[in-house]
């Protein structure tokens, strides 16, 4: 380093070219880095998703999960496989150690799943294979409404938000998607198309027809396949066999059979065709008005204010082409907080800065110095971004802590070298040139080691191992960047310019140093600090066995301090946004559910400080469950923060809706998204041999819970008590009558439960055809009783010949942790509890 520090002195363009490149490279990277709030990281985790609509928790816990993660869990690398099973969806989830890569786990998850397919139940669709990514929550969601729709049900209303979803889905979603940046596009709350042919059962057993026969006719009578090639001399044409149903009338005219009368019975003859909708699912309500919720994702590794900044200058431009009575509201913007977040950092970096520099100048008392030492700062920290950007880091939360925190520490190299080669111009008479020489070549190993004692403490962080090491790899590292650019900036720039800046202090007559003025009075300010400070570093030495108990002392305090101290995975901050979940008890309607959202979303905003609250009722056809997203105003603009509105919601609002037993959950906005149960603060698990065992031990557990001071809305995953209609086979008539239970199960699932059969193409789009049973056939024993299936020796038979009904309970979801049921206990704290004290006790 010394042989750098003299090469800068003799040649200044090379040290201020060194700088530059750096500062350039710098700036470059800064212009590229991508803007998050959380560092980009990838972790191991890969999700499967299968549906098997209508299925009931337990049949898909059984056909689905269990195949799923038996033929997942053999994989090398992984570490834990979880799952849940809901109705119609399994989720499983195949977590590996960290040093596996996310692609290789994810192409070796999807080959498992594919080996396994053939086993699968007929009803199940295609599971899909995802990688899991930290910041994948929206970052900005609108809410599109119209003037036509109302919360009230009907047909008009039906109509208004079928078209428009369909505009959502064909238009908006096409346009935005092209944007450069977004990655996905999620439509939620509304009611595509769709071709319902509703069948009569009465007409089917007339006409001694089932649901095969129907289903039959249709996929024969509507598709078309290639017929090659017509060769005609010179020309080639494509032969084209056009069996495709191209208007609804031509679906009434489709051929079911012949009678023996030689008519012909039509599907028009036993069912009804209805160009409508798909059945609700859930409903999105903004400030109790009808919408639907456009959620928007963007690609990993992105910038996510530039995409927000685009998205917004494009719905700018789709905003004057909306059809009339159509309103896109902005509803949840993610960058807002994003940006004050890091400008925040970015104010406090400058401000650091400056008081750095201005305490450096209180100290040298010398203008030129502190020009000298400050100039650091800056080339430290803009020459950080360029190698941050090299290793793939973005400008979040934990790299810019960092580089704040690297202001006071970048600076001190450069104060070191000043100090001594001024000390050597007083001290030695040296001139600035040779004081730089020889003030640096002294100082350069010492320098050096402080240096690395410095990496040394902050590099190790970026080796921490786990999910926590991940994360805080970026701080580590950035950390030691700026110190080592710092120590490059103090062996090169700083000894250049003592060379050429510094001027040697003048001397008296005496050959004593003459001070100006300002120099004189700081130097009486420091000679009252010397007298204090020399006296007690005397009395220090005079009493030594006081000052060693007095340090031993303060470290042993440093356990018990630290156990009374509360503890948290993160700090709790004002994002100005709260969520409240809660599920109506089991087996209510998505009407009902909706209609106690809407009245919970009333009051809410009745309180001060809210803007607006956008409601979904039905959760992974959980009918039962709602959520409620409460944006509060600015925070200038409220005397309420998000922690108090939380108190307030809890306290005040949801006491008044205790008669309809509902299971809440309110908590404000979080960092790494999700909400409801999967936010709560605590959560810890139970798992045992059966799902019966674990209800009974997780109800005594609960109510243990409840009892830990601090605890509030503690409740458990697992919740039995789910009606059902139980459909058993008399399997011994079934077989004398010719009847396969498996055409029982498959006629139950169109003719109650709904299935796409066929689907239709009109205006360059494809809209699935879904088969189901009028709606007074399905709604109890009576009607399904009527349903037909097919019989080997009688052709049809009445469902209700060869099947008994009986009413059960089941459970809504069903956990598993390495194949094992699992029972998730969950709460959140009171305001002021200490998330380390409640897990504690």
């Amino acid at each position: 380093m010394q042989k750098l520090s003299e090469i800068c002195i003799k040649r200044p363009v090379f040290a201020w070219v060194l700088m530059l490149i750096l500062v350039v490279v710098g700036l470059a990277g800064y212009s590229r880095m991508g803007v998050d709030r959380m560092p980009n990281i990838d972790i191991p985790t890969v999700s499967i998703s299968a549906t098997s609509p209508g299925s009931a928790a337990e049949a898909v816990e059984q056909e689905v999960t269990k195949p799923i993660e038996d033929a997942v869990k053999g994989i090398s690398g992984i570490d834990q496989v979880t799952s849940t099973s809901v109705e119609g969806i399994s989720s499983v989830r195949a977590e590996f150690q960290l040093g596996k890569d996310v692609n290789v786990a994810a192409q070796e998850v999807r080959d498992k799943v594919n080996g396994i397919l053939n086993d699968l139940p007929d009803t199940v669709e295609t599971p899909t294979v995802n990688t899991f990514d930290p910041n994948s929550n929206p970052i900005i969601t609108y809410a599109l409404s119209s003037k036509n729709l109302s919360s009230k049900t009907g047909a008009s209303s039906a109509s208004a938000l079928r078209e428009l979803t369909e505009y959502a889905d064909k238009t908006l979603s096409d346009q935005l998607e092209g944007i450069s940046g977004v990655g996905q596009i999620s439509i939620s709350g509304g009611r595509a198309r769709q071709i319902n042919i509703q069948l009569n059962p009465y007409r089917l057993r007339s006409y001694g027809l089932t649901t095969t026969d129907v289903i039959t006719a249709l996929n024969q009578q509507n598709s078309e396949t290639p017929g090659g090639n017509v060769e005609q001399g010179s020309r080639t044409l494509t032969l084209r066999a056009e069996g495709r149903l191209k208007s609804l009338a031509e679906f009434g005219e489709v051929r079911l059979r012949s009678n023996k009368s030689g008519g012909i019975i039509r599907l028009k003859n036993v069912a009804t065709i209805e160009d409508g909708a798909e059945e609700a699912s859930s409903a999105t309500e903004l400030n109790d008005s009808p919408a639907i919720q456009i959620a928007i994702r963007k690609q990993s590794g992105e910038n996510t204010l530039a995409i927000v900044s685009d998205v917004k200058a494009h719905v700018a431009q789709l905003e004057k082409s909306l059809p009339a009575g159509y309103q896109l509201t902005l509803v949840s913007d993610d960058a807002d907080y994003i940006e004050a977040s890091i400008h925040s950092v970015q104010e406090h970096l400058i401000v650091g800065s400056v008081l750095a520099t201005m305490v450096v100048f209180v100290f040298l008392m010398s203008g030129r110095a502190t020009i000298i030492s400050a100039v650091s700062i800056p080339i430290s920290i803009v020459s950080a971004f360029g190698l941050m950007w090299v290793l793939g880091f973005t400008l979040n939360m934990i790299t810019l802590l960092a580089l704040t925190l690297a202001v006071g520490i970048v600076i001190d190299d450069a104060i070191v070298v000043l100090e001594n080669i001024h000390r050597f111009m007083d001290e030695k008479g040296l001139s600035p040139w040779e004081a730089a020489v020889e003030g640096t070549r002294q100082i350069g190993l010492a320098v050096l080691a402080t240096t690395l004692s410095l990496v040394a403490v902050f590099l190790p962080v970026a080796f921490m191992s786990g999910i926590i090491g991940r994360f805080m790899n970026s701080f580590g590292v950035t950390m030691s960047i700026a110190i080592m650019i710092s120590m490059l900036v103090s062996f090169s720039l700083t000894p250049m310019m003592c060379a050429r800046m510094l001027k040697p202090t003048p001397r008296n007559a005496y050959g004593s140093h003459h001070l100006n003025w300002i120099a004189s009075q700081s130097n009486r300010v420091y000679g009252v600090v010397d007298r204090v400070y020399t006296g007690m570093l005397k009395w220090a030495m005079a009493h030594r066995w006081v000052v060693v108990l007095a340090c031993a002392g303060a470290f042993v305090s440093i356990v018990p301090l630290a156990m009374v101290v509360n503890k948290e995975f993160l700090p709790a901050d004002d994002e100005g946004k709260v969520n409240v979940t809660f599920s109506a008890p089991l087996g209510t309607s998505l009407e009902t559910t909706a209609a106690i959202s809407r009245r919970i979303s009333s009051e809410i905003r009745e309180l001060p400080g809210v803007r607006y609250t956008l409601a979904t009722a039905g959760d992974q056809n959980n009918l039962n469950q709602a959520s409620i997203t409460v944006r509060m105003t600015e925070l200038e603009e409220r005397a309420i923060t998000q922690e108090q509105l939380v108190e307030r919601i809890r306290n005040e609002v949801m006491p008044h809706f205790a008669s309809a037993n509902l299971r809440t959950i309110v908590s404000g906005a979080s960092g790494f998204g999700g909400g409801g149960r999967n936010g709560a603060a605590i959560q810890f698990a139970i798992s045992g041999p059966s799902l019966q065992k674990l209800q009974e031990v997780s109800q005594k557990a609960l109510v243990e819970f409840k009892k830990i001071p601090g605890v509030v809305e503690a409740d458990t995953s697992l919740e039995y008590g789910k009606p059902e209609l139980q459909v058993k086979v008399d399997r011994d008539l079934a077989s004398q009558l010719g009847v396969s239970p498996g055409d029982v199960s498959s006629a139950l699932r169109y003719f109650v439960g709904g299935a796409e059969v066929t689907n239709y193409n009109e205006g360059g789009e494809q809209y699935d055809v879904h088969l189901r049973a009028q709606e007074e056939y399905r709604t109890g024993k009576a009607g399904i009783g009527l349903l037909t299936v097919p019989s080997t020796s009688l052709g049809t038979v009445p469902l209700e010949r060869v099947v008994k009904f009986a009413n059960g309970t089941g459970p809504s979801q069903i956990e598993h942790v390495g194949g094992r049921p699992q029972v998730t206990l969950s709460s959140n704290l009171k305001e002021g509890a200490s998330q380390s004290q409640v897990m504690t006790e």
